[in-house]
């Protein structure tokens, strides 16, 4: 799900404080630390990613790829408040991008913070309703809030969408075991449930491939 945005501005010049556009030099040089950023962030040194990256955030504030890669980097250095701190500021700047809900989601989970995960991924689907991580991560977070039926629909979605999604099909048999172990049934029983009986139908065809 991680992948690092290209540069963007939002509008392409920003307006200062004394409401004095940047110059040009200014923009450009927040650009090449945005992207020296970026380069290490690839290279997993995170520390002078992070470094790059408030420079660019400096000298353009009003960059949410700066924030969301930033943020990207401070999660790898396991700084969770940090991170969601970043991937909000992103949002704010620019509320259509669906990878800065799933990435702030899935920090979210870490967190805990379960009723906000939920919304953050149901929200990046509305804006990108084929991501099939969006649904695996939602699902994760409705079944660590204990609402199976509703992360098992979130698995068999992933699943439709990609067959061969191995992190899906492992939530999926996870939450069944969670449901069988709940309502201490037999297992003929719980093979007469349709969802089960659709769920299987996922896992084995994809098994096949």
């Amino acid at each position: 799900m991680t992948r690092l945005i290209r540069w963007t501005l939002f509008p392409l010049f920003c307006v200062t404080t004394s409401a004095v556009l940047l110059p040009a030099y200014a923009m450009d040089d927040a650009k090449t630390y945005y992207n020296r950023g970026t380069a290490s962030y690839g290279k997993e040194n995170y520390e002078a990613a992070i470094k790059d990256l408030s420079m660019a955030i400096t000298l353009e504030p009003k960059a949410p790829d700066a924030y969301f890669n930033r943020g990207l980097s401070y999660r790898r250095q396991h700084k969770i408040d940090e991170a969601i701190s970043d991937f909000t500021k992103a949002i704010q700047l620019y509320s259509n991008q669906s990878s800065y809900y799933f990435e702030r989601c899935n920090a979210l989970i870490v967190k805990n913070d379960l009723n906000s995960a939920i919304a953050d991924c149901s929200e990046a689907l509305r804006l990108s309703p084929d991501e099939a991580s969006g649904y695996l991560m939602r699902g994760v977070a409705r079944m660590l809030r204990g609402d199976l039926e509703m992360a098992l629909a979130d698995s068999v979605e992933a699943l439709r969408i990609d067959p061969d999604y191995k992190d899906a099909r492992r939530l999926l048999l996870e939450t069944l075991f969670k449901r069988e172990t709940a309502n201490q049934t037999a297992h003929s029983t719980t093979l007469d449930k349709p969802i089960f009986r659709n769920s299987a139908r996922v896992v084995f065809s994809a098994e096949k491939t």
